[in-house]
Protein backbone atom coordinates (compact mmCIF):
# COMPACT_ATOMS: atom_id res chain seq x y z
CA UNK A 1 0.00 0.00 0.00
CA UNK A 2 1.22 3.51 -0.79
CA UNK A 3 0.67 6.92 0.69
CA UNK A 4 -0.09 9.48 -2.00
CA UNK A 5 1.93 12.67 -1.69
CA UNK A 6 -0.98 14.86 -2.69
CA UNK A 7 0.02 18.51 -3.07
CA UNK A 8 -3.18 19.52 -1.31
CA UNK A 9 -2.22 17.60 1.82
CA UNK A 10 1.56 17.93 1.94
CA UNK A 11 4.37 20.43 1.60
CA UNK A 12 7.39 18.55 0.25
CA UNK A 13 10.86 20.13 0.14
CA UNK A 14 14.27 18.76 -0.79
CA UNK A 15 17.17 18.34 1.63
CA UNK A 16 20.21 20.04 0.10
CA UNK A 17 23.12 18.55 2.09
CA UNK A 18 23.72 15.52 4.34
CA UNK A 19 22.62 15.80 7.97
CA UNK A 20 24.39 13.68 10.57
CA UNK A 21 22.48 11.78 13.25
CA UNK A 22 23.49 14.31 15.92
CA UNK A 23 23.14 17.51 13.87
CA UNK A 24 20.47 20.03 14.87
CA UNK A 25 20.64 22.18 11.72
CA UNK A 26 20.25 21.43 8.04
CA UNK A 27 19.45 23.06 4.73
CA UNK A 28 16.82 22.69 2.04
CA UNK A 29 17.20 23.64 -1.63
CA UNK A 30 17.57 27.32 -2.48
CA UNK A 31 14.45 29.43 -1.76
CA UNK A 32 12.48 26.46 -0.44
CA UNK A 33 12.78 27.74 3.13
CA UNK A 34 10.42 30.56 2.16
CA UNK A 35 7.63 28.00 1.76
CA UNK A 36 7.71 27.03 5.44
CA UNK A 37 5.23 29.03 7.55
CA UNK A 38 6.58 31.30 10.29
CA UNK A 39 7.11 29.38 13.52
CA UNK A 40 6.09 31.37 16.65
CA UNK A 41 8.68 31.63 19.41
CA UNK A 42 8.57 28.64 21.75
CA UNK A 43 6.77 26.44 19.24
CA UNK A 44 7.79 23.96 16.57
CA UNK A 45 6.60 22.29 13.38
CA UNK A 46 6.94 18.58 12.82
CA UNK A 47 8.37 17.30 9.54
CA UNK A 48 9.73 13.96 8.39
CA UNK A 49 12.85 13.28 6.35
CA UNK A 50 11.80 10.54 3.92
CA UNK A 51 14.31 8.54 1.88
CA UNK A 52 12.26 8.42 -1.32
CA UNK A 53 13.35 9.18 -4.88
CA UNK A 54 10.07 10.78 -5.89
CA UNK A 55 7.51 13.01 -4.25
CA UNK A 56 4.72 11.45 -6.31
CA UNK A 57 4.38 8.28 -4.27
CA UNK A 58 5.67 7.55 -0.78
CA UNK A 59 5.15 4.04 0.59
CA UNK A 60 4.17 3.33 4.17
CA UNK A 61 7.45 1.42 4.51
CA UNK A 62 9.55 4.47 3.63
CA UNK A 63 7.36 6.65 5.83
CA UNK A 64 7.89 4.30 8.79
CA UNK A 65 11.65 4.50 8.20
CA UNK A 66 11.62 8.28 8.05
CA UNK A 67 13.16 10.54 10.70
CA UNK A 68 11.16 13.17 12.58
CA UNK A 69 12.49 16.72 12.84
CA UNK A 70 10.89 19.18 15.26
CA UNK A 71 11.69 22.45 13.50
CA UNK A 72 11.95 25.48 15.78
CA UNK A 73 13.44 28.07 13.41
CA UNK A 74 13.83 28.76 9.69
CA UNK A 75 16.38 31.33 8.53
CA UNK A 76 16.51 31.55 4.74
CA UNK A 77 17.03 27.89 3.78
CA UNK A 78 18.64 26.79 7.05
CA UNK A 79 16.48 24.89 9.52
CA UNK A 80 17.07 24.49 13.26
CA UNK A 81 15.44 21.45 14.81
CA UNK A 82 15.36 18.92 17.63
CA UNK A 83 15.87 15.22 16.97
CA UNK A 84 14.43 12.01 18.38
CA UNK A 85 16.54 9.64 20.47
CA UNK A 86 16.74 7.25 17.49
CA UNK A 87 17.79 9.87 14.94
CA UNK A 88 19.59 8.60 11.82
CA UNK A 89 21.88 10.21 9.28
CA UNK A 90 19.91 11.89 6.50
CA UNK A 91 21.23 12.01 2.95
CA UNK A 92 21.17 14.90 0.49
CA UNK A 93 18.24 14.53 -1.86
CA UNK A 94 15.87 13.05 0.71
CA UNK A 95 12.46 14.65 0.98
CA UNK A 96 11.32 16.82 3.88
CA UNK A 97 7.58 16.26 4.26
CA UNK A 98 5.19 18.50 6.20
CA UNK A 99 1.53 17.56 6.60
CA UNK A 100 -0.67 20.58 5.93
CA UNK A 101 -3.02 19.28 8.62
CA UNK A 102 -0.22 19.99 11.12
CA UNK A 103 -0.03 23.58 9.85
CA UNK A 104 -3.78 23.94 10.13
CA UNK A 105 -3.75 22.50 13.67
CA UNK A 106 -1.09 25.03 14.70
CA UNK A 107 -3.06 27.86 13.11
CA UNK A 108 -6.27 26.78 14.82
CA UNK A 109 -4.47 26.48 18.14
CA UNK A 110 -3.06 29.99 17.79
CA UNK A 111 -6.51 31.31 16.86
CA UNK A 112 -8.00 29.60 19.92
CA UNK A 113 -5.31 31.15 22.14
CA UNK A 114 -6.09 34.58 20.71
CA UNK A 115 -9.82 34.15 21.35
CA UNK A 116 -9.08 32.90 24.86
CA UNK A 117 -6.89 35.93 25.55
CA UNK A 118 -9.60 38.27 24.30
CA UNK A 119 -12.22 36.59 26.47
CA UNK A 120 -9.89 36.85 29.45
CA UNK A 121 -9.77 40.61 28.96
CA UNK A 122 -13.52 40.91 28.44
CA UNK A 123 -14.39 38.81 31.49
CA UNK A 124 -12.67 38.15 34.79
CA UNK A 125 -10.59 35.23 33.58
CA UNK A 126 -8.01 35.79 36.32
CA UNK A 127 -10.34 34.20 38.89
CA UNK A 128 -11.39 30.55 38.60
CA UNK A 129 -15.14 30.48 38.06
CA UNK A 130 -18.01 29.28 35.91
CA UNK A 131 -19.42 32.23 33.94
CA UNK A 132 -23.08 33.17 34.01
CA UNK A 133 -24.49 33.93 30.58
CA UNK A 134 -27.66 33.78 28.52
CA UNK A 135 -30.92 35.23 29.80
CA UNK A 136 -31.18 32.78 32.70
CA UNK A 137 -27.52 32.76 33.74
CA UNK A 138 -27.02 29.17 32.46
CA UNK A 139 -27.90 27.47 35.79
CA UNK A 140 -27.04 23.97 34.53
CA UNK A 141 -23.52 24.85 33.40
CA UNK A 142 -21.31 22.01 34.77
CA UNK A 143 -24.06 21.08 37.22
CA UNK A 144 -23.44 17.85 39.16
CA UNK A 145 -26.39 15.56 39.89
CA UNK A 146 -27.20 11.94 40.62
CA UNK A 147 -26.82 9.47 37.79
CA UNK A 148 -29.84 7.96 36.08
CA UNK A 149 -30.35 5.27 37.14
CA UNK A 150 -28.85 6.03 40.53
CA UNK A 151 -25.41 4.51 41.11
CA UNK A 152 -22.13 5.20 42.91
CA UNK A 153 -21.38 7.80 40.24
CA UNK A 154 -22.54 11.33 39.47
CA UNK A 155 -23.43 13.07 36.23
CA UNK A 156 -21.77 16.35 35.19
CA UNK A 157 -23.58 18.53 32.67
CA UNK A 158 -21.66 20.13 29.78
CA UNK A 159 -20.30 23.64 30.21
CA UNK A 160 -17.22 25.82 30.48
CA UNK A 161 -15.15 27.47 33.18
CA UNK A 162 -12.07 29.60 33.71
CA UNK A 163 -9.22 27.66 35.34
CA UNK A 164 -5.79 29.26 35.84
CA UNK A 165 -6.63 31.76 33.10
CA UNK A 166 -7.61 29.06 30.59
CA UNK A 167 -11.01 28.13 29.22
CA UNK A 168 -11.83 24.52 30.08
CA UNK A 169 -14.99 22.58 29.52
CA UNK A 170 -17.07 19.55 28.69
CA UNK A 171 -18.91 19.28 25.39
CA UNK A 172 -21.33 16.64 26.61
CA UNK A 173 -22.75 15.26 29.85
CA UNK A 174 -20.13 13.07 31.53
CA UNK A 175 -20.41 10.36 34.16
CA UNK A 176 -17.78 10.35 36.89
CA UNK A 177 -15.64 7.43 37.92
CA UNK A 178 -17.16 5.07 40.50
CA UNK A 179 -17.03 6.47 44.04
CA UNK A 180 -16.28 3.76 46.62
CA UNK A 181 -18.16 4.11 49.92
CA UNK A 182 -16.07 4.52 53.09
CA UNK A 183 -15.38 1.47 55.23
CA UNK A 184 -16.84 2.55 58.58
CA UNK A 185 -17.57 6.26 59.02
CA UNK A 186 -18.12 8.98 56.41
CA UNK A 187 -16.14 10.82 53.74
CA UNK A 188 -16.44 13.88 51.53
CA UNK A 189 -15.16 13.68 47.97
CA UNK A 190 -14.91 16.55 45.49
CA UNK A 191 -16.01 16.40 41.88
CA UNK A 192 -13.75 18.68 39.85
CA UNK A 193 -13.20 19.67 36.25
CA UNK A 194 -9.52 19.14 35.55
CA UNK A 195 -7.78 21.11 32.84
CA UNK A 196 -6.10 18.97 30.22
CA UNK A 197 -2.41 19.58 29.55
CA UNK A 198 0.15 18.19 27.13
CA UNK A 199 -2.51 17.36 24.61
CA UNK A 200 -4.88 15.69 27.06
CA UNK A 201 -8.58 16.60 27.13
CA UNK A 202 -10.27 18.41 30.00
CA UNK A 203 -11.96 15.80 32.20
CA UNK A 204 -14.11 15.12 35.24
CA UNK A 205 -12.04 13.95 38.19
CA UNK A 206 -12.94 12.68 41.67
CA UNK A 207 -10.73 13.91 44.52
CA UNK A 208 -11.13 11.34 47.29
CA UNK A 209 -11.32 12.73 50.83
CA UNK A 210 -10.26 11.17 54.11
CA UNK A 211 -12.70 8.93 56.00
CA UNK A 212 -13.58 10.42 59.40
CA UNK A 213 -16.33 10.94 61.93
CA UNK A 214 -16.08 14.64 60.98
CA UNK A 215 -14.87 14.55 57.38
CA UNK A 216 -13.29 17.58 55.71
CA UNK A 217 -13.66 18.66 52.10
CA UNK A 218 -10.42 17.90 50.21
CA UNK A 219 -8.66 20.55 48.12
CA UNK A 220 -8.96 20.49 44.36
CA UNK A 221 -6.07 19.33 42.22
CA UNK A 222 -3.67 21.74 40.53
CA UNK A 223 -5.40 22.80 37.34
CA UNK A 224 -8.83 21.84 38.67
CA UNK A 225 -12.00 23.68 39.64
CA UNK A 226 -14.47 22.34 42.18
CA UNK A 227 -17.96 21.55 40.90
CA UNK A 228 -19.53 19.73 43.84
CA UNK A 229 -18.84 17.69 46.95
CA UNK A 230 -20.30 14.26 47.62
CA UNK A 231 -20.93 12.92 51.12
CA UNK A 232 -20.93 9.14 51.51
CA UNK A 233 -21.22 6.88 54.54
CA UNK A 234 -20.42 3.22 55.05
CA UNK A 235 -23.96 2.19 54.16
CA UNK A 236 -24.11 4.20 50.92
CA UNK A 237 -25.02 2.07 47.90
CA UNK A 238 -26.16 4.81 45.52
CA UNK A 239 -25.48 8.53 45.39
CA UNK A 240 -28.53 10.79 45.34
CA UNK A 241 -28.96 14.53 44.88
CA UNK A 242 -29.30 14.81 48.68
CA UNK A 243 -25.66 13.67 49.00
CA UNK A 244 -24.39 16.34 46.59
CA UNK A 245 -23.47 19.93 47.52
CA UNK A 246 -22.98 22.44 44.73
CA UNK A 247 -19.53 24.07 44.97
CA UNK A 248 -19.57 25.96 41.67
CA UNK A 249 -18.31 29.53 41.84
CA UNK A 250 -20.52 31.58 39.47
CA UNK A 251 -19.70 35.08 38.27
Amino acid sequence: MELAADAIDYLILNIAAPITAVATTGTVEAAEGLEIPTIPSGRWLSARAVNAASADRITFETWQGSDELLITDVTADTLTFARTATARAISAGELLVFAYSAFEANALKQHALNVEAMLRKMTDGSIDHIPRYDTDGAPNELLVSESAPQAMTVLVQPGHAWVDGYVVGLLEATTSAVIVAPVSTSRIDVIELLRGAGGLLDRVNVVTGVESGSPATPAVSSGGIALASVLTVAATTVITDADITDLRVRR
